[in-house]
C-alpha cells in the first residue's frame, strides 16, 4: 500500500468523531440532507480530474508540508476537543488540501481546485446565523407572493412572514421559503458547471439564475397555496398535497436552472477544447503528450525518501489523534439529533395553581417540522381574576431556539433584554442568580402589545445557552472547553460545563406569553418573570425533561 493511503486513512480516524458530529448535524437539517449526494458528486469530480492533477503534480517543499501538517494536527485537536462538527469539517477540508499539496506538489493543488469549491459549497451556515438566513428567505419568499397577490387584485395583510387574507392567514414556513431548494440547487449547479469545465463568470450567472428561480418559484407556491385556498373549497397548504407541491417546484426549480443553463450556452457557446469534457477525453490541449494506453490502476505519485518519512511521522501522530476522537465517542452521550421524540406533556405536568394563577386550559399542538415555533407544542391558559396568559413547551430542536427571530418573523417590533451570566462567572463556578431567560417586549403596528419570557432546555433539564453566549466571549470558552474536555479524557472531574457541554438534544423552548385586550391591563413584568420561573421549574419535575426518551 502506497503511504499516501496510510496517511489518508489515519487522518479519517483523527477526525472520525468530528465528522460523526458533523454528519449527524447535517442530516437533522432537512435543508442540508442531500449532503451525501454533494460528497458523491466530490468523488465524481475527483474521478474526472484525477489524470489531470497527476499528470501536472510537481514536487513538493518538505518545509512547508511539515509545518502544514503540523497545523492540521493541532485544528483536529482543536475541533474534537470542542466536540465542533463545523469546526471538524473545516479542518477536514484544510488536511484534504494539504495532503493535496504533499503528494501532487503546487501545480498539482491547483488543478485541483474545482474540487476545493465543491467541498467548500458543501460547508454548512454557522448555527447562530443559520435561523436568520431561513427567517429572511422567508421575509424574500412572502415579500414577493405579496406582490403577486397585489398584482392580481387579492385583498390581504403582511405581517412579517405571515399573509393574512380576507378570509385566511397564511405563515411563510421554512419549505416555502425556498431554504431547502437553495442549497441543493446551488450546489447542484455548481456542480454541473465544473464538470463541464465552465469559466468563473459562468458559474456566477449560473449561480445567480439558479437564486432567481428559487425566489420565484417558491414565492409562486405560496401564492397557489393561499390562491386555491380563497377560491375553492380545496386546501393544500398541509400535509401530503402540500408536500407533494414541494416536490413538483423543486423538479420544476431544477429545470428551469439547467434550461436557462442550456439557453446561456446556445448563445455562448464552449469556446476551446479544454472545455468540453466530452472531448477532453480525446484530445488534451496539454504540452505533455498523451499516454499510448489508459493507466490501468491509479496511483499516487511516488514520493522521494524525504517525503516518505515526513509521511510515515505524521501517520503515527494522526493515529494518536485518532486515538483521542475514539475516546470522545465514551463521553458523549448522543449526536446533537431530533430524531427521538422526548416524553409527552399533558394538563397534570403543571399543578392546577402556579403561584396564583389557575390552570384554565391545555391543547397538544401538532404542525409541520419546519414550523418557527416548532413541531409540536403542549400550551396550558392561565388566568387570575381578568388577566390570562400562556405558558407552553415547544419542540423539538437540536439546539437552542431564538424566539426574538420567530417573533419578529411573525410581525412584532421587539425590544428583548437577555438575563444569562456572563461566561466568565459561569466558568469561575460562583453561585449565580442569574434568572437564565429572555424578556421580550412586544408591538405591533396594529397597536397589540405583549411581553414575553422564554428559554430553552435540554431533555435533562438543564439550561441550553444561546449561541452568541460563545461569540461573544469566544477564547474563554474555547480555553474551558478544551480544559474540561481533557480532564474528561484522562478520567478527571471536569469544571462547570460550557454551552455544548451542559446539555443533550432534543432541546425544548419554554416560554410565558402576555398579550392583554386591553395596553392599560398589562401584567407587571416581576410577577411575569415569577410565574414563568415557576412554570419552568414544574416542568423540569415532569418526566418530559427527566433524560428519557419516549419509545
Amino acid at each position: 500500500m502506497q503511504p499516501q493511503f496510510l496517511l489518508l486513512i489515519s487522518a479519517f480516524c483523527a477526525h472520525l468523531f468530528v465528522l460523526w458530529v458533523h454528519s449527524g448535524k447535517m442530516l437533522s437539517a432537512e435543508h442540508y440532507q442531500f449532503f451525501p449526494l454533494g460528497i458523491l458528486g466530490v468523488v465524481i469530480l475527483w474521478n474526472q480530474r484525477s489524470a489531470e492533477i497527476k499528470r501536472k503534480s510537481t514536487t513538493p517543499s518538505d518545509v512547508v508540508t511539515i509545518i502544514a501538517l503540523s497545523l492540521s494536527i493541532v485544528f483536529s485537536v482543536i475541533a474534537t476537543l470542542l466536540s465542533s462538527g463545523f469546526l471538524g469539517w473545516l479542518s477536514t477540508l484544510y488536511f484534504l488540501i494539504v495532503f493535496a499539496y504533499a503528494s501532487f506538489g503546487s501545480s498539482g493543488l491547483k488543478a485541483a481546485v474545482p474540487v476545493w469549491l465543491l467541498l467548500a459549497a458543501l460547508t454548512p451556515i454557522p448555527a447562530g446565523r443559520e435561523q436568520r438566513v431561513v427567517v429572511a428567505m422567508q421575509y424574500l419568499a412572502s415579500n414577493l407572493a405579496s406582490l403577486g397577490l397585489d398584482v392580481l387584485g387579492v385583498l390581504h395583510l403582511r405581517q412579517g412572514v405571515v399573509l393574512v387574507s380576507a378570509t385566511q392567514q397564511f405563515l411563510a414556513e421554512e419549505a416555502c421559503s425556498g431554504i431547502r431548494s437553495l442549497f441543493s440547487v446551488m450546489v447542484g449547479i455548481l456542480f454541473w458547471g465544473l464538470i463541464h469545465r465552465y469559466s468563473w463568470w459562468r458559474h456566477l450567472i449560473n449561480l445567480v439564475q439558479a437564486l432567481f428561480w428559487v425566489l420565484i418559484l417558491n414565492a409562486g407556491r405560496i401564492l397557489l397555496v393561499i390562491l386555491v385556498e380563497d377560491w375553492t373549497n380545496f386546501s393544500i397548504a398541509s400535509g401530503w398535497k402540500h408536500d407533494f407541491l414541494g416536490f413538483i417546484i423543486f423538479f420544476v426549480i431544477g429545470g428551469m436552472v439547467l434550461s436557462t443553463d442550456a439557453l446561456i450556452r446556445a448563445f455562448l457557446p464552449l469556446k476551446s477544447v479544454e472545455e468540453d469534457p466530452d472531448l477532453v477525453a480525446i484530445t488534451s490541449v496539454d504540452t505533455v503528450a498523451a499516454p499510448t494506453a489508459p493507466d490501468t490502476k491509479w496511483e499516487f505519485p511516488d514520493w522521494l525518501p524525504s517525503q516518505k518519512r515526513v509521511g510515515f511521522a505524521f501517520t503515527i501522530a494522526l493515529g494518536v489523534v485518532g486515538l483521542l476522537s475514539l475516546r470522545m465517542f465514551t463521553l458523549t452521550n448522543v449526536l446533537p439529533t431530533i430524531a427521538s421524540n422526548l416524553v409527552s406533556l399533558d394538563q397534570t405536568a403543571l399543578p392546577a395553581n402556579l403561584d396564583g394563577w389557575e390552570v384554565t386550559g391545555f391543547q397538544e399542538v401538532t404542525r409541520s417540522r419546519e414550523d418557527l415555533q416548532g413541531n409540536r407544542s403542549f400550551v396550558w391558559k392561565l388566568k387570575r381574576g381578568d388577566d390570562e396568559i400562556s405558558v407552553s413547551s415547544d419542540g423539538d430542536f437540536t439546539d437552542y431556539h431564538d424566539l426574538r427571530i420567530c417573533y419578529g418573523a411573525l410581525g412584532w417590533k421587539l425590544q428583548d433584554r437577555p438575563m444569562y451570566p456572563s461566561m466568565q462567572s459561569k466558568a469561575s463556578g460562583k453561585s449565580l442568580d442569574s434568572p437564565e431567560c429572555v424578556q421580550l417586549y412586544m408591538e405591533k403596528l396594529t397597536g397589540e402589545k405583549g411581553m414575553v419570557f422564554f428559554c430553552s432546555l435540554d431533555r435533562n433539564g438543564a439550561t441550553v445557552f444561546p449561541q452568541n453566549y460563545v461569540t461573544n466571549e469566544p477564547m474563554l470558552y474555547a480555553t474551558e472547553k478544551i480544559g474540561n474536555q481533557l480532564r474528561e479524557v484522562f478520567g478527571l472531574v471536569a469544571k462547570t460545563g460550557i454551552r455544548e457541554t451542559t446539555f443533550v438534544p432534543p432541546v425544548s423552548t419554554l416560554q410565558l406569553i402576555h398579550v392583554p385586550k386591553e395596553v392599560s391591563k398589562m401584567v407587571d413584568e416581576k410577577e411575569l418573570q415569577k410565574v414563568f420561573l415557576e412554570f419552568r421549574k414544574a416542568l423540569r419535575q415532569s418526566p418530559r425533561f427527566s433524560g428519557k426518551i419516549a419509545e
